[in-house]
């Protein structure tokens, strides 16, 4: 590419971003290329966050993550395949306390020793039932095997994460669309979306 060509890109780019965000794109980029994947897919990350439909990002953050994958392979050790499961049981809340309430109706009378009928209004409490809120049973489970993770709501599979879309470090496994799944083994736990899961 000619230089003419490379500063007219470098300008559409800035232009697309904005300064600061290009400079960060700059420095992923350098990241990139000196191998410090973990941070450059950060960085890529946080431009995306702001501009999401930013193609440069997105493809350098695509190429960080399977340049770490294929050169640091942790593979998931087999303590973590299995099921995990997260239970919410069905519940019933209150959305509204029940209470009374007054109402008045019109009704006839007499007076004795006068002819016709006069109304007046009459004041009575009437009992005005809760309104509940059902909220049914969540069964999520995570499937972990070495080459695959399954997220499941029910019988129902939200997610499929193949090994290329998923990197084990340890106590974490974080997934290619930023999500994180922390691996608490001393409790026996993963808590994954904010909810903690347990091995069945």
């Amino acid at each position: 590419m000619s230089p003419h060509n490379s500063q007219a890109k470098e300008g559409l780019a800035r232009a697309e971003i904005g300064m600061t965000a290009y400079r960060t794109f700059e420095l992923a980029n350098e990241n990139l290329e000196k191998r410090n994947y973990t941070i450059a897919i950060s960085q890529y990350r946080e431009i995306l966050k702001q501009f999401p439909n930013y193609r440069g990002a997105q493809n350098n953050l695509n190429t960080a993550w399977a340049k770490r994958n294929e050169e640091n392979p942790n593979k998931i050790p087999s303590i973590l395949f299995g099921t995990w499961e997260h239970v919410t049981p069905a519940r019933q809340e209150i959305l509204i306390q029940g209470y009374y309430r007054k109402e008045s109706r019109s009704e006839y009378y007499t007076i004795p020793g006068e002819s016709g009928r006069r109304t007046r209004d009459v004041w009575y409490d009437v009992w005005v039932p809760p309104v509940y809120s059902n909220s049914p049973e969540i069964r999520l489970t995570i499937q972990i095997s070495a080459n695959m993770i399954n997220v499941y709501n029910g019988t129902t599979r939200l997610n499929e994460i193949t090994s290329q879309n998923f990197y084990y470090a340890g106590n974490t496994i974080e997934f290619l669309n930023g999500q994180v799944l922390q691996i608490q083994l001393t409790n026996n736990q993963i808590i994954y979306i904010g909810l903690v899961f347990i091995k069945k």
